[in-house]
């Protein structure tokens, strides 16, 4: 790739031959992005100046006016499409992006979202998901362009009266007929500072059109990108390396809903599962412990101490809870498999996970409902056709028995498939652990990594702001 270097206005900003391509030029003492991509999946728009390092720490730590809620659907949107960009750059080697502040002058004044450092020169780049917001963007920039030239120009003029004020008055009071003096000297230089500093900021923001990228969600985009950058900026390692690191931490940050819902679903259930498999330890050991310290009356075959039956009534409560829990889970993670929406979720976006975890949770109970409601239809409506299809008016009793038996049997299933909330059993666990302590053999460890393994539950879980989980009463809340 060639560098360009050119003292004067680039002939390479108007060049047609730049078209769908990126130049890296030098333009003392900056270096310029220059050309265009024009793609249906993404946009690349230059020019673009690299930013003094003070000029970009000024505009990041500049708060803006304007505050924009980041708790936005359209916030959203446009975040994803910025970590798309950062995914792609943050695997190049020598090359640093980050995000601006959110509300700060760099941000919504100048519309840089984020910058690019390589080799010490730092660019700024405007992110959009959609090649209209770019166009909207650039006349935004140029509004923004006009009054700051226009704030400039009118300080630049009252540091010039001001100074040129100062200095007839000390040559009236001092009755001077020559210019030549130590303070008018040194108030000049002061003066030629102060505009100097003025028009290198002028200077600052007629360069601050940052690198316009617009670019859809998925990971070709983002394999694109990496190659892009790779060229432009001479990078010499595999590029192929590179597109599967970038992919890697694409999805390590974003999830589709549906495999977020899978993960998590498929954690709470394996944890229920451990949960389980501890309690049944610890119901051994409690038996076994009772067995051999003959502390089980012959004649009841029960404990002969109030605090051993509490703490074995209590501990197969917590089974049986812990029990229901496994059932609700399995369901919920194949309805979890069989739901489907491509969705793709950040996983530090807590807010909006809870609202669909929610929502699946809700979808999740009213198909347990709906379950129950078929099972119960289907086992009348087949009792009924068997009375109805009876020869001579007397209906085969016995096969009436075996099809009851054989529907009830799927009903109660259905049945059994409840949902409880996990703090139900924290409240029972924390019994049980009351229990045990004044028990004969006390067994703390088992129950602490119980707890432990609860409080993860507890954790992951939603809660309705009901107390009671939501029922459906009627065939059009159940069904639609």
């Amino acid at each position: 790739m060639a560098i360009i270097i050119n003292t004067g206005k680039n002939p390479a900003f108007n060049n047609p031959s730049n078209d769908n391509k990126l130049s890296l030029i030098t333009e003392a003492p900056r270096k310029v992005i220059v050309g265009t991509i024009d793609h249906d999946e993404y946009g690349i728009f230059g020019n673009c100046y690299s930013q003094p390092e003070d000029f970009v720490k000024l505009l990041c730590e500049q708060s803006s006016a304007t505050f924009f809620d980041t708790n936005t659907p359209e916030h959203e949107l446009g975040q994803f499409t910025v970590d798309i960009i950062l995914c792609a750059l943050n695997v190049l080697p020598n090359i640093k992006a980050w995000q601006t502040p959110p509300n700060s002058a760099a941000d919504v004044k100048w519309k840089w979202d984020l910058i690019i450092e390589h080799e010490c020169y730092l660019y700024p780049v405007q992110v959009k998901s959609s090649l209209d917001a770019i166009k909207e963007c650039k006349n935004k920039f140029r509004e923004t362009l006009g009054i700051a030239i226009e704030k400039l120009g009118d300080r630049r003029e009252n540091i010039r009266e001001r100074y040129q004020n100062t200095i007839d008055n000390y040559i009236e009071r001092n009755r001077l007929t020559s210019r030549k003096d130590a303070n008018i000297v040194a108030k000049i230089k002061k003066r030629d500072q102060e505009l100097k500093q003025l028009n290198d900021q002028l200077d600052n923001y007629k360069k601050a059109s940052p690198l316009y990228i617009w670019a859809a969600r998925d990971e070709d985009t983002i394999k694109a990108l990496v190659r892009i950058f790779v060229k432009l900026f001479s990078i010499s390692e595999n590029v192929l390396e590179l597109e599967a690191q970038s992919l890697k931490q694409y999805k390590h940050k974003y999830k589709n809903i549906q495999d977020f819902l899978i993960e998590e679903e498929n954690q709470k259930l394996n944890t229920i599962n451990e949960i389980i498999s501890l309690i049944k330890k610890y119901l051994d050991l409690k038996n076994n412990y009772l067995n051999k310290n003959s502390l089980i009356n012959l004649s009841t075959n029960k404990p002969s101490r109030l605090e051993d039956v509490l703490c074995l009534k209590k501990s197969n409560e917590l089974l049986e809870l812990a029990e229901n829990m496994l059932k609700y889970y399995n369901k919920s993670l194949s309805i979890a498999h069989d739901s489907y929406d491509d969705k793709m979720v950040s996983d530090d976006n807590k807010q909006i996970i809870e609202s669909y975890k929610i929502k699946f949770k809700k979808k999740v109970l009213k198909v347990i409902q709906q379950g129950k409601y078929r099972s119960g239809m289907l086992l009348d409506k087949k009792v009924t056709d068997l009375i109805k299809n009876c020869k001579n008016d007397d209906p085969d009793i016995d096969k009436i028995v075996d099809l009851v038996a054989s529907q009830e049997e799927i009903l109660i299933k259905n049945k059994k498939v409840t949902y409880i909330e996990p703090q139900a059993l924290i409240v029972c666990l924390d019994k049980l652990i009351y229990f045990d302590v004044s028990s004969s053999d006390s067994i703390p460890h088992i129950l602490q990594d119980i707890k432990k393994k609860y409080t993860y539950i507890v954790a992951k879980e939603v809660t309705f702001e009901k107390e009671k989980i939501e029922e459906y009463d009627d065939l059009n809340s159940i069904f639609f």
